[in-house]
């Protein structure tokens, strides 16, 4: 009879296990499916979801922390070039009329932005950055038209637009740069449009109603992208969701 009672018991001690061994058998197909779909979704750089020592987290924030690192980096440097160039040239910060014809230094800058071409993937992108810059300083020491750069066709004077508004952006670029968006294909001036996004959000000089474009534009550029565009496009995504839910 006893033996009967520990065997009863017995089982009852099992079944609860013997259930789950069942249950994941039968469902072990839906639950590596499952596996899967939440692994693809961590890898995604869009992704909001991420895992790490301490659990999961949210990413996106961590995407506008990234994004806004970067953007403090290049502030830091740019502000070097700015102030030699006062130092150099200081009459040209006097208030004046903007030109209806492109500086010939800015264009000649504009020119040999496009004709770098370094072996090595850093040693372009530290190149192209450096030639954006000077054109940054150029056009906002020199008071140059970002209106006159916004309506021209050349990539190079796109690139000087988007970097002095990336350095110094004001209520009206949100638009100079929806005008620019499809005259360029060159993935280092649709990194620094990205991150000129960002900046404009970031220091609300963009509408609640602008959101929606942005995105399309982001979106539009995901289109071709390296793995390094399309990382700043996440950060630059997270700045706009931050600042609008905030």
């Amino acid at each position: 009879m006893k033996v009967i009672e520990e065997l009863v018991k017995l089982m009852g001690h099992l079944a609860w296990p013997v259930f789950i061994f069942v249950t994941l058998f039968f469902l072990r197909s839906e639950i590596k499916s499952a596996i899967s779909a939440f692994a693809k979704r961590m890898a995604d750089p869009s992704s909001d979801v991420s895992i790490g020592k301490e659990g999961l987290s949210i990413k996106s924030r961590v995407d506008a922390a990234l994004g806004r690192i970067e953007s403090l980096e290049i502030d830091q440097n740019q502000s070097k070039d700015l102030i030699l160039g006062v130092l150099e040239k200081e009459s040209i910060l006097a208030p004046k009329e903007h030109s209806e014809v492109v500086d010939p230094e800015l264009m000649k800058l504009a020119d040999e932005y496009l004709q770098i071409d370094a072996k090595e993937w850093t040693d372009r992108v530290r190149l192209k950055n450096e030639s954006a810059r000077k054109m940054a300083n150029l056009v906002l020491t020199r008071n140059i038209s970002k209106d006159l750069l916004a309506s021209q066709a050349h990539e190079g004077l796109v690139m000087a637009l988007v970097s002095a508004i990336h350095t110094s952006p004001d209520e009206k670029d949100f638009d100079r740069i929806s005008v620019i968006v499809h005259k360029v294909s060159r993935l280092h001036v649709k990194y620094i449009i990205a991150m000129a996004i960002g900046r404009i959000f970031e220091q609300r000089l963009a509408a609640n109603t602008d959101v929606d474009r942005a995105q399309e534009i982001l979106d539009l550029y995901t289109i071709g992208a390296d793995q390094s565009l399309r990382n700043r496009i996440a950060q630059t995504k997270a700045i706009i969701t931050m600042v609008v839910s905030g």
